[in-house]
């Protein structure tokens, strides 16, 4: 017998939870559990194994919003699928883009319960335009941009009674007079 261990990576049997934000994943293997009625699929981002739940009653939009996203042409996923098992298979190995928030963590590290961690998958696309959006050199830029101005120490008039008196600065109070009733 003859086993080439050579491209075959460390394994890890460790569940645990992302730092919140945007990530990649490789979808690892998923399961079936009958008696609750729930698919997991488990994901591998960074050495962390980690898993998205789904209800396959209640929660077959986000199922089929992660499918998508993983590739699956939408057209496959109308109406009654028998053999659901063949998709699944193929999308083991597939490339997910997620952002991730992790549940609330007591301070042992472990999971409150009633909290759960939040997957948003996102196509490609719109995953690396968030993530170049987030990019030290287009924050700073888009900061640039933007006029900052110190508040003043006057008092702002209510709502009820704003004026349209004209600040130093040249704007005016009213700018934003038309999200008040019209009297």
């Amino acid at each position: 017998m003859r086993v080439d261990f050579s491209n075959t990576g460390s394994v890890t049997s460790r569940m645990g939870f992302l730092t919140n934000g945007l990530h990649i994943a490789t979808v690892i293997e998923y399961k079936e559990f009958a008696e609750s009625n729930r698919l997991y699929i488990y994901m591998q981002t960074d050495g962390i194994r980690h898993r998205e739940s789904y209800h396959l009653e209640r929660g077959q939009i986000y199922l089929k919003t992660f499918l998508v996203n993983a590739g699956v042409p939408e057209e496959k996923l109308g109406g009654a699928i028998d053999d659901f098992e063949k998709i699944l298979d193929k999308i083991i190995g597939r490339t997910v883009y997620f952002n991730y928030q992790r549940p609330e963590l007591d301070s042992d590290g472990k999971k409150v319960d009633g909290s759960y961690p939040k997957y948003n998958f996102y196509p490609r696309k719109q995953y690396e335009m968030m993530v170049t959006a987030r990019m030290p050199g287009a924050t700073q830029a888009a900061v640039a941009d933007i006029a900052i101005e110190e508040p003043k120490e006057e008092t702002v008039p209510a709502a009820s009674t704003a004026s349209t008196t004209t600040q130093s600065n040249g704007s005016s109070s009213s700018d934003f007079d038309f999200l008040l009733d019209d009297e």
